[in-house]
């Protein structure tokens, strides 16, 4: 948590949170104990906090607005190692192509509208999903990726 309070982006899986916070996935209340969670570290700032949920995708909370689901593709997992540093990866490497890394971090950030990042997650998410399919750490390529954008 006090990571989390000098971070400007955080991403953190389900699962992660669930151990963090000793969550009960069996229990009614674990989609809005997950929401509580996410939305106490956006501490009303223009702080990005993405929640991956394996096949279930990604949740996207920004302060301000209503949490935006994107969905995630569907594979057959071989591996999930390196899945999340996969997803982290390309999704600073989108956020540095439009400039919305670097200084004034916030402002950046809040300048980037829900359709965009629904985009960039969408991708990330979807570059995670081809590391997943394969053994090891292995990320895909830009021509992996894009293959597979093509043919969605």
């Amino acid at each position: 948590e006090r990571v989390n309070q000098i971070s400007h982006i955080i991403k953190a899986s389900d699962e992660d949170i669930n151990w963090l916070y000793q969550l009960d996935e069996s229990s009614a209340d674990h989609a809005a104990a997950i929401d509580r969670v996410a939305e106490s570290w956006l501490g009303g700032t223009s702080r990005l906090v993405l929640v991956t949920r394996g096949s279930a995708g990604v949740s996207i909370y920004r302060s301000g607005s209503k949490r935006i689901d994107v969905p995630s593709r569907k594979i057959n997992v071989v591996d999930t190692v390196g899945a999340g540093d996969t997803f982290c990866a390309n999704l600073l490497g989108q956020l540095s192509d439009v400039g919305a890394l670097g200084a004034d971090p916030f402002d950046r950030l809040a300048n980037l509208s829900d359709e965009t990042l629904t985009e960039f997650v969408h991708i990330a998410g979807v570059a995670a999903s081809i590391a997943c399919e394969r053994a090891g750490a292995e990320p895909p390529t830009l021509a992996d990726l894009n293959a597979v954008l093509e043919s969605l």
